[in-house]
């Protein structure tokens, strides 16, 4: 019927009197606002200090909607001038419930601390009167039917007009007598109102609105057992009888102090502290508490695991919880956490980059051996004790070696180096390597130089079920983290298959140096039956697929990113561009040219292992190229000086000190650029404080080149839009197009170009130089030669019936 409690749903259990579910109690058209008369708590509700301090932060003056925001906003209930009024007094007439319950000292604590004068500021109140001058000519009119045909529910006058009446009008009618009355009134204005329309509940709750009774509550104990210190700051004796509660701030306001002190004192003596064995939905909202637990989060003890996993964005993993409602429930939860012995780490509590400069201002007042030590640490920060160094491994060569190196941590570095020119090499290698030679000398104990055939097979199950310890949590911990681990998960076949084979070639390479005298992969690795590494030319669009995707691009609305979207998916389809070469091909490379009698663009790219090749772009693809640095001039992402990178694999050295006009005239400027100017970062200041950089950030690339994985993510949100698309048409085909186009990657443009040349009936020969192969075996998996022999000979066969 209307929004949670406020002590329902983020403080206990609900009792059997409360308002039934949203899925069981009946639609009711609109009228009064949501909430408007929701019981703040049941009898049997649990209270929070939160509540408390919300009654204090008014209590001192403060303004509402900050002092709602601050104590109770993290349970998911948002502030509202229209109501705050009115649920503030539930939540005071509950509270006293309580307090009654307890004892007559409570029941008159409770009568100090709640008074109304100081808890219903005039801010809310002005808010709220001029948020509902628009409804005063509703508030008398008839109910007028919705949308569906129904009786909306007739809003009476507000507060202040009510109070106005009740100070002069006569005694009281019987509540059957007002609810006749009322009907009456509007069925002489409209004679198909239902007189069920309201339950016989809130039939009651509006009688005590319009004359500001509470009639389900005990008329309040006299102060007789106060202190005296507390004597001349009570309220007197209220006169028992229907109208007991009638006006209860005509009693004298007690002083701001006493009235904090008695807060103060029934915070101790009603709150029930929270524990990690409740259940969130014991002090949170019910629908917070709904979509906590759809990722399996229960109770508060799984919230903090929840979030110690997922670090400071772990509200992404959970919808319909935004950024504010995460932040005010961390505040919340980071005392109880701690009181619980389950304690939120440093990374749930702060941002990625603001947790980044606080490591850097901790290492900068570190000496620099400091930071170093064994254990499981990147190689950069490992200290490897003598006896674990491989100076006496028990396959080390003696003499000397090519390599120049003592230990063995240097003999990998020094192998590592051979790669430096091709850094994603370099990464790939580094990070399989790192792997293996802490698992030797953290978890087997021995040198790399003593490793045998039988630790090679033990890392292969260690790959297969890592130990936990060795697996990074959620998120990307930075190497200079404490969180920061080797692995991410159990490897798959594939990526066993890999790191096998640069550990073999590692091995063999420093047999080949001199300084191994043995390589223990040589016999394990090929009898291991690792899958072969094979290119799935599956994983490709289909011509359907493929029309599908550039009628929803052109249904989209014209914008710089889907103009740039569109050169992508063209530049792709047409050259096999690999995405690192989308990324780093440069206007410098592409050059039109007379070939064969025709003038045709030409662009040089460098793939993998350095090797280069021309592939043909297409005038149509080349005016899109054209229309899209017109998008990069507009945007001011076409150069920035402050930057000193440039993101290229062709050799460059004077990039880095070029102006926008001689870049232009050099034809630097990215063929696939940024369209917008990065957001501001956090910085150190000169007191070691964290603040926002003024101005904007510089560009990552000095021309304006789009960094390879926001190319990426910007193909991954359009491939999912054309899997919406052809999934709300429903058809069977077209449920599986959308299953493969949500699959899809930049990498299927390379395939779809790939397959298309085949299709085409390209020369084999023509197609490896286009897609850059190293081996025409390579480009053989397009051609399908043998399932076509396969599929023409069986056609051959007469089937048996």
């Amino acid at each position: 019927m209307a929004e949670p409690g406020l002590m329902q749903d983020c403080a206990g259990p609900v009792a059997s009197g409360a308002v039934a579910p949203e899925d069981q109690a009946p639609q009711r058209g609109s009228g009064r606002p949501p909430g408007a008369a929701t019981a703040v708590a049941s009898a049997t509700a649990a209270i929070g200090r939160h509540h408390f301090g919300l009654l204090r932060a008014l209590a001192e003056g403060l303004p509402a909607a900050a002092s709602w925001n601050r104590y109770v906003g993290f349970c998911g209930l948002p502030f509202d001038a229209r109501l705050h009024t009115a649920r503030i007094e539930r939540l005071c007439r509950q509270l006293t419930d309580h307090a009654q319950r307890l004892g007559d000292r409570e029941a008159a604590l409770a009568r100090v601390g709640l008074h109304r004068t100081r808890l219903l500021g005039t801010d809310v109140t002005d808010t709220a009167n001029a948020a509902n001058a628009t409804n005063a000519k509703s508030a008398t009119s008839t109910p007028a039917p919705d949308e569906d045909g129904r009786t909306s529910r007739p809003a009476l006058p507000d507060p202040a007009t009510r109070a106005t009446a009740v100070a002069s009008a006569p005694p009281l009618p019987s509540l059957m007598d007002w609810v006749d009355e009322q009907i009456a009134t509007w069925q002489r204005s409209n004679p198909d109102f239902d007189p069920q329309f309201y339950s016989d509940r809130e039939w009651r709750q509006l009688y005590e609105e319009a004359f500001g009774l509470d009639l389900g509550a005990a008329a309040p104990l006299p102060a007789t057992h106060l202190e005296p210190d507390d004597e001349a700051a009570a309220a007197p004796p209220v006169a028992q009888g229907p109208d007991a509660r009638r006006e209860p701030a005509q009693a004298p306001a007690p002083s701001r102090q006493a009235q904090v002190d008695a807060l103060n004192a029934l915070d101790v003596l009603l709150v029930a502290r929270p524990r990690m064995t409740d259940q969130c939905a014991a002090w949170l909202t019910m629908p917070v508490s709904r979509r906590l637990a759809h990722v399996g989060v229960v109770t508060l003890a799984d919230l903090a695991a929840f979030v110690n996993l997922h670090g400071a964005r772990w509200f992404r993993h959970v919808d319909g919880v935004g950024a504010v409602l995460a932040r005010r429930l961390l505040h919340w939860l980071e005392p109880v956490a701690a009181a619980g012995a389950a304690p939120l780490q440093a990374r749930a509590l702060q941002s990625h980059s603001l947790a980044r400069l606080a490591r850097a201002a901790a290492l900068q007042a570190l000496e620099p051996d400091s930071t170093c030590g064994f254990g499981i640490v990147p190689l950069e920060r490992l200290q490897v004790p003598p006896h674990l160094d491989g100076r006496t491994g028990q396959f080390r060569s003696p003499g000397t070696n090519v390599l120049d190196a003592q230990t063995d941590l240097q003999a990998v570095r020094a192998w590592l180096a051979r790669y430096r020119e091709s850094p994603r090499t370099l990464q790939s290698y580094h990070r399989v390597v790192e792997c293996f030679y802490l698992f030797c000398v953290v978890h087997l104990g021995k040198p790399l130089s003593s490793v045998a055939e039988a630790d090679l097979l033990a890392y292969r199950d260690f790959l297969r079920a890592p130990d936990p310890s060795w697996v990074s949590p959620g998120g990307r911990p930075e190497r200079d983290s404490a969180e920061w681990r080797p692995l991410k998960g159990p490897l798959g076949a594939s990526s066993q298959r890999h790191a096998f084979t640069v550990l073999a070639s590692m091995f063999r390479g420093l047999m080949e140096a001199g300084y191994l005298r043995a390589n223990p992969a040589r016999g394990v690795v090929p009898k291991m039956k690792l899958p072969p590494s094979r290119i799935d030319v599956r994983r490709s669009f289909t011509e359907a697929q493929w029309s599908l995707l550039m009628r929803t691009v052109r249904a989209l609305p014209d914008s710089a990113g889907l103009r740039r979207s569109m050169l992508v998916l063209e530049l792709a389809s047409t050259t096999g561009l690999r995405l690192i070469e989308l990324a780093t091909a440069r206007t410098t490379d592409l050059r039109q040219e007379w070939i064969d009698g025709q003038l045709v663009w030409m662009l040089e790219v460098q793939g993998k292992g350095n090797r280069r090749r021309r592939v043909v772009v297409f005038d149509d693809v080349k005016a899109l190229i054209d229309i899209h640095h017109a998008d990069m001039q507009a945007a001011g992402t076409h150069f920035d000086p402050r930057s000193p990178q440039v993101r290229t694999l062709l050799d460059r050295a004077d990039a880095r000190s070029m102006g926008a006009d001689s870049a232009d005239g050099q034809g630097m400027r990215p063929l696939v650029g940024a369209l917008k100017a990065p957001p501001a970062r956090w910085r150190l200041d000169e007191h070691g404080t964290p603040v926002l950089g003024r101005g904007s950030a510089a560009l990552a690339d000095r021309f304006g080149a789009l960094d390879p994985t926001a190319l990426y993510q910007s193909l991954k949100r359009l491939f999912r839009r054309a899997a919406q698309v052809a999934r709300e048409r429903g058809d069977l085909v077209d449920q599986a197009d959308a299953h493969a186009l949500e699959q899809a990657s930049t990498h299927w443009l390379r395939h779809f170009f790939a397959n298309s040349l085949a299709a085409d009936n390209v020369l084999p020969a023509a197609m490896q130089r286009l897609l850059g192969h190293a081996d025409l075996k390579t480009t053989s998996v397009y051609i399908h030669a043998e399932e076509r022999l396969m599929v023409r000979e069986l056609s051959k066969m007469r089937r048996r019936r």
